[in-house]
């Protein structure tokens, strides 16, 4: 007795296959139903229809070649939706990763010198001498030290002292055998000419959550005007750490006129910090306070309403750049930095390069002011390689890093929006720039505790900015 073939039953195949396309149609649709405009969805979703229209009409038609081509066209389709859906998720996640943040992390290490016997917590006895910065954000200190007294079983009283230098000296005298160390203060010692970080090690860390205040009563962000601020701090690691706010950038969006407007402001300007008693400081050390005092300080010194801040740190710089394989900047001059050299003209750079290129000042005619369009050269670099074709080499590594690199009060709602937004018009956007300018002293920091270079605020520059964000936000 013959055995029977097994009858390939191509049209059940097919049937199974677009039921499993519309599946997967549908949850692309679903995902991209807060970010695409209705009437481009509604377009989309009639694309989807008439494809599952077209590969059933090819399957039910009694030739075996058609039937086995719409077999291997609904294949293709299957694995390209479900490919997109892969993407889709990953870009879904990344932002909203990015978008709501709402913590601040402060950080504190137990420093000690390398040459110290103590190499872990347990090695630090009840009557070692302990010493504390009082510069910079205290409120947390007395919880460091707390915490402190909890893991070595003893009540612990530092040493309290208002200068950087004293602290070094006294660590690497013996005058203290451990330093709590707010590290958010830590590339204050550099700057002073002090190399903490060579001579001394870290046997432990805290770290303590603070909430931010900051909020945005923006209604319709595709309608109202906003500003953003743009903080990058000058620390490696997680970019909810507070460090001092090294690059500073007022953005302000019309979106009804299509405009952009960024203020670039100096790390160094001279301003009112509401987190000091509104004390006279340099804008860089709001940032040891948290975005909340940044964003409070820079508002009050423009008198404007910061709907929103973002962030990035030094690791940013570096994983975003080299996710992006490289960026190409056009630099003004030709100079050196640390082991990079620069030319003059276009330039390739990966991570480090680019991170050494914006932090630059020294080796500059301007300063600071010469720092600040690099760092616009920067931006500029990184945009124009994250918009252009090449990105699709990298987008899921890409994605991945910024997801972890980028910070923002913005809610995920509200990226949505404007991604809708852009994709309805998808008309260009005009950007301006403009840099407040001042004029160098030397005067009192209180987040120093000594006297420090500072920037003394042009006041025509000043009102310039402010008429120019005044204008840009009431613009129709």
């Amino acid at each position: 007795m013959k055995k029977k073939r097994f009858k390939f039953d191509l049209n059940m195949v097919n049937i199974v296959l677009l039921v499993l396309l519309l599946i997967s149609m549908i949850a692309f649709g679903a995902q991209l139903f807060t970010k695409l405009p209705l009437e481009l969805l509604l377009v989309i979703i009639l694309v989807f229809l008439l494809i599952c229209v077209l590969l059933r009409l090819l399957a039910i038609r009694k030739n075996p070649t058609v039937k086995k081509t719409a077999v291997v066209l609904t294949l293709i389709m299957l694995v390209i939706f479900n490919f997109g859906n892969y993407y889709v998720l990953r870009t879904n996640m990344a932002l909203g990763t990015i978008g709501g943040a709402n913590v601040d992390i402060i950080e504190y290490s137990l420093v000690v010198k390398n040459d110290s016997p103590i190499q872990t917590v347990e090695d630090i006895a009840s009557d070692s001498k302990f010493e504390i910065l009082e510069l910079g954000d205290t409120e947390f200190n007395q919880d460091a030290v707390n915490k402190v007294g909890e893991e070595i079983g003893a009540t612990v009283d530092p040493l309290k002292t208002a200068s950087f230098e004293k602290a070094y000296n006294n660590l690497m005298d013996g005058e203290s055998d451990v330093l709590i160390l707010n590290e958010g203060l830590r590339p204050m010692f550099s700057e002073n000419d002090l190399d903490l970080d060579n001579n001394t090690r870290v046997i432990t860390k805290y770290q303590f959550e603070r909430e931010r205040n900051t909020t945005s009563d923006i209604t319709d962000i595709t309608k109202e005007s906003f500003i953003v601020y743009i903080s990058g701090i000058d620390i490696y690691g997680s970019i909810s750490l507070v460090s001092r706010s090294d690059v500073n950038k007022l953005m302000a969006v019309n979106p009804n006129t299509k405009e952009i407007l960024l203020i670039d402001i100096p790390r160094d300007y001279y301003i009112e910090q509401t987190c000091q008693g509104n004390q006279l400081d340099k804008l860089t050390h709001t940032g040891i306070f948290g975005v909340d005092c940044t964003v409070d300080s820079v508002g009050n010194f423009f008198d404007i309403d910061i709907n929103y801040y973002a962030r990035v740190n030094f690791s940013s710089l570096i994983n975003i750049v080299d996710a992006l394989g490289g960026i190409e900047v056009n630099s003004e001059y030709a100079f050196c930095s640390g082991q990079y050299c620069y030319d003059k003209g276009i330039n390739y750079l990966n991570g480090d390069e680019a991170l050494m290129f914006s932090r630059e000042r020294y080796s500059l005619p301007n300063g600071d002011n010469d720092r600040i369009k690099n760092q616009t050269r920067v931006l500029e670099g990184i945009i124009k390689k994250a918009t252009s074709p090449a990105i699709l080499t990298n987008y899921l590594s890409f994605m991945d890093v910024l997801s972890k690199s980028v910070e923002t009060n913005m809610s995920s709602s509200d990226i949505d929006k404007l991604i809708q937004m852009q994709l309805k018009d998808m008309s260009g956007w005009k950007i301006s720039s403009y840099s407040v300018t001042g004029t160098g002293a030397t005067e009192y920091s209180p987040a120093n505790g000594f006297n420090s270079y500072v920037m003394w605020p042009n006041d025509t520059s000043v009102a310039e900015a402010r008429s120019m964000l005044t204008e840009m936000m009431f613009k129709k």
